[in-house]
């Protein structure tokens, strides 16, 4: 995360932020100040993480929207948002940052307590956050794991990587990420708060009602050393039809269908049992273990999830495909390339299946065809899918209208290069001299 926008107009917020990033010497921060340069860093520079103030009234944000989700191909970069509360709502900001890789939202006041923990949480799940790569087969079950201190602010931060994650590898629609994102909040908010922490839903509706801060509850009961040691554990796996995550806490249980039988299943408003409720409609599945500090919420993919072309790319042709279909063939020209908008393609090289590939690998043929080479594999449908055709000239003609297309696609090709060559050091270093 070498490159991160700072995206605001106030000099007093952009002098805070870089005060506060001032020790991590190996990012490079870059702050923006007005539209235009806004639209030009994020589509030539491409960084991995923007830092946004929603609530300047000098940016033209909603424009800014648009163009992300326009081009969301080329805009994969997470955003942390900053908002005043005294001015934003931040329901409605949610409301409006849809279908966007929002990692987190902090208000102006957790700037200085709060931002340099959620970068250096994201620097060291990078990996798992801006992957876009697939082509390892999904039902080989990637695992990963975190453990999470009793701090809210990185239960928010961890809940958007993981519903980050799931939306780069295409397994479930950008509109979806954000209900996704909020039920595995609520959970690891339920593992700190009534877990790991103690405290009944009577004892926090009494001091929220008082005009009490839940942070601060929280900090008051961490003082206790044996609360302040416990820690909540965060577990995913991912098959092809579904994820699981899994989140555990170090506290005593509760009766969890208890829980279920006070409040009806369909009442948000209510903050007793209201991340159980949640997860239970927006999951595939949500159960307990028997002593309910341990919750699995399923979460199903989407085999049918399209992802729009890119707006240069919306007059090429558009092939429909059935499972069993010959995409590309062997020995063929790469006189064209495809665009991958939905479906599971396998590559097949000498009768033997090397890889899948999908919406998040983007292309289907981009080496012979920008290599001027005779292709050496076999693309064949897994599943129905549809593709964009992209012959050469109507590439070429795109990328002359849309440079910085090319300069993306560059960067994509350097990355899969940088893959292939920390895969092959690793494996010379294993190797007996």
């Amino acid at each position: 995360m070498s490159l991160i926008g700072v995206m605001t107009s106030d000099d007093s917020l952009s002098k805070l932020v870089l005060e506060q990033l001032s020790n991590q010497k190996h990012h490079f921060l870059h702050v923006i100040s007005n539209d235009e340069d806004i639209t030009e860093f994020l589509n030539f520079s491409f960084p991995e993480l923007i830092i946004v103030d929603f609530s300047d009234p000098s940016l033209d944000l909603e424009s800014l929207l648009i163009s992300i989700r326009e081009d969301g191909w080329l805009h994969t970069f997470g955003i942390i948002g900053i908002y005043d509360r005294g001015y934003t709502d931040e329901d409605n900001l949610h409301e409006r940052l849809t279908a966007l890789n929002v990692i987190t939202l902090l208000d102006r006041m957790q700037v200085v307590t709060q931002l340099a923990k959620c970068i250096r949480i994201l620097e060291n799940n990078r990996q798992i956050l801006f992957s876009r790569d697939i082509s390892s087969k999904l039902v080989d079950a990637p695992r990963g794991s975190a453990v999470i201190n009793n701090d809210l602010v990185e239960v928010s931060v961890y809940a958007g990587i993981a519903a980050t994650s799931l939306v780069h590898r295409g397994l479930i629609p950008p509109e979806g990420k954000m209900r996704v994102q909020l039920s595995l909040s609520e959970l690891l908010v339920n593992a700190v708060e009534h877990g790991n922490c103690g405290i009944s839903f009577q004892e926090k509706n009494t001091f929220l009602e008082k005009g009490g801060d839940i942070l601060q509850l929280i900090r008051d009961k961490c003082s206790d050393p044996e609360i302040a040691r416990k820690r909540v554990h965060f577990e995913w796996e991912i098959y092809e039809d579904r994820t699981h995550f899994i989140i555990q806490d170090e506290g005593d249980g509760f009766d969890v269908s208890k829980v279920m039988e006070e409040e009806e299943l369909d009442d948000f408003t209510e903050q007793h049992g209201r991340g159980i409720r949640m997860a239970s409609l927006i999951g595939e599945d949500l159960f307990y273990n028997e002593i309910g500090n341990e919750v699995t919420f399923v979460v199903k993919h989407d085999p049918t999830l399209e992802v729009p072309p890119p707006s240069g790319f919306q007059k090429g042709e558009i092939v429909h495909v059935e499972p069993g279909d010959v995409v590309l063939e062997p020995d063929h020209t790469g006189e064209l390339l495809y665009y991958i908008s939905s479906g599971r393609y396998i590559v097949r090289q000498n009768g033997k299946d090397i890889g899948i590939l999908g919406p998040p690998d983007m292309f289907i043929g981009e080496l012979s065809f920008l290599l001027n080479k005779r292709r050496e594999t076999t693309v064949i449908a897994q599943t129905a899918g549809k593709l964009v055709k992209l012959p050469r000239k109507s590439f070429v003609a795109t990328i002359k209208e849309h440079p910085h297309y090319g300069l993306y696609i560059s960067r994509l090709l350097g990355e899969r290069l940088d893959r292939a060559n920390n895969l092959y050091a690793g494996g010379a270093s294993e190797a007996p001299p």
